[in-house]
């Protein structure tokens, strides 16, 4: 099974994505196509609607892939990312 599979042309493995930037992701998430309704009542995306960046991307680590382990981030990216969490909860 792929992610982003259109037409003839292939998509990615799960693998293949896990090893892109969080950027590279979210331009390939950009690009598919809305789901298509099934028979049995499918989910199907808003037109248009696009949801804001994810937070890591929005504090500027969106170089890191997403399969990084968390104990290899820098203490400036961590804190960076345990900062900003906590002022999403407050």
């Amino acid at each position: 099974m792929t992610i982003g599979d259109v037409g003839e042309t292939p998509g990615k493995s799960i693998v293949q994505v896990s090893r892109m930037t969080i950027e590279q992701a979210m331009q390939l998430v950009s690009t598919l196509p809305a789901p298509k309704e099934r028979q049995g009542g499918g989910i199907r995306a808003p037109q248009g609607d696009r949801q804001p960046p994810p937070l890591l991307a929005r504090l500027g680590l969106g170089y890191l892939t997403l399969d990084r382990p968390g104990p290899s981030l820098s203490g400036g990216e961590s804190q960076r990312i345990r900062l900003a969490s906590q002022m999403a909860r407050s």
